[in-house]
Formats: structure tokens, C-alpha cells, sequence
């Protein structure tokens, strides 16, 4: 090969062909999107958190309820003397299915109804039935109650206040 064969090329930069955006380039679609949001949005999301804390609420009530009225706070403990007692204030401790336990002192007994005051001095009526028993160290008849005499009663309150008994025992006699 000689000189003159030799041929000198033009130098040419490697650079890629500029290319034309597509017509489904995503940045493009980015830009053009409309926004997921608008002034209702923030309304619904309210909306919606008002109703979640509500039904939370009703929940809470459900499982918890309202508090019995023992003449406390709800939530708090009685006083030591009503439990010295023997019973929450205004008459009952927890007895067992779905009955409360009332102790108090007989004031009266008039025919199958019993009237006591409990350890805060609150009066509670009691009513008896032909199924209530009534004991105590041996069983005896409702007759056999006598004023001044401290009793036991389990049964169920009303809203009135008054007591229907499943069972009364004389836990001291006069």
C-alpha cells in the first residue's frame, strides 16, 4: 500500500439520533393525568371518619355498657363501709347468674313481702314467691323472719328498686 492509497476519513461523533417522543410516553401520561382528589374528597374522607367513630362509640357502649348505679362514679370502687357490710352501696353485690346478693336488716314483714335496710341505710323492698326459699342455719318459712333479723337476698332488682327473690337467708338472727 502506498501513500497515496491511503484515504483520510472524516471523524464522526457517536451520538444516538435524536428520537421523538412517543405518543404513550409515560412522563407525557404523568403530566396530562387529571388528580384523583377534588373539594368533595375532603368532605367524604370527614364524612367517613364521623361514621367510623361513631359505630367505635356504639361498640364500646355494647361491650361495656352503662354503669349500674351503685352511688358511685362509674368505674369506681364503694366506699369500705358499704363493703364491710356486706354489699356495694344501694344494695347488691354480684351474685351468680344474672341475680344480685342485697344484705340489710329486716324493718318489716308483711305477708310475702320483706322490707330490709341495707349497711348505707338505703330501704329496699323485697318481694317472695312460691319457689323462693328462705333458710336459715336450717331452712324456715318466710314466717319465721322477724324484724332486727340481718338477711341475704338474691334475686332480681327492678328499675323501681324493689328485689324479686330467689332466695333469702338469715345471716343473724335478732
Amino acid at each position: 500500500m502506498s501513500e497515496s492509497d491511503t484515504v483520510l476519513l472524516k471523524a464522526v461523533e457517536n451520538q444516538p439520533p435524536a428520537i421523538a417522543p412517543m405518543p404513550d410516553d409515560l412522563e407525557q401520561a404523568l403530566a396530562k393525568r387529571r388528580p384523583w382528589t377534588n373539594r368533595a374528597t375532603k368532605w367524604i374522607a370527614a364524612a367517613v371518619l364521623v361514621a367510623g367513630g361513631f359505630a367505635g362509640g356504639v361498640a364500646v357502649q355494647q361491650q361495656w355498657g352503662a354503669a349500674a348505679d351503685t352511688g358511685t362514679e362509674a368505674g369506681a370502687f364503694p366506699d369500705a363501709g358499704a363493703m364491710a357490710e356486706g354489699g356495694f352501696p344501694g344494695g347488691g353485690m354480684p351474685g351468680g347468674f344474672g341475680a344480685q346478693e342485697t344484705t340489710g336488716t329486716v324493718t318489716a314483714v308483711d305477708g310475702g313481702t320483706i322490707t330490709i335496710t341495707t349497711g348505707d341505710g338505703s330501704t329496699v323492698t323485697v318481694t317472695t314467691g312460691e319457689d323462693t326459699a328462705v333458710t336459715s342455719s336450717e331452712a324456715i318459712d318466710l314466717s319465721g323472719l322477724a324484724e332486727g333479723d340481718t338477711i341475704t337476698v338474691t334475686g332480681e332488682t327492678a328499675d323501681d328498686g324493689t328485689v324479686t327473690a330467689d332466695a333469702v337467708e338469715r345471716t343473724a338472727a335478732e
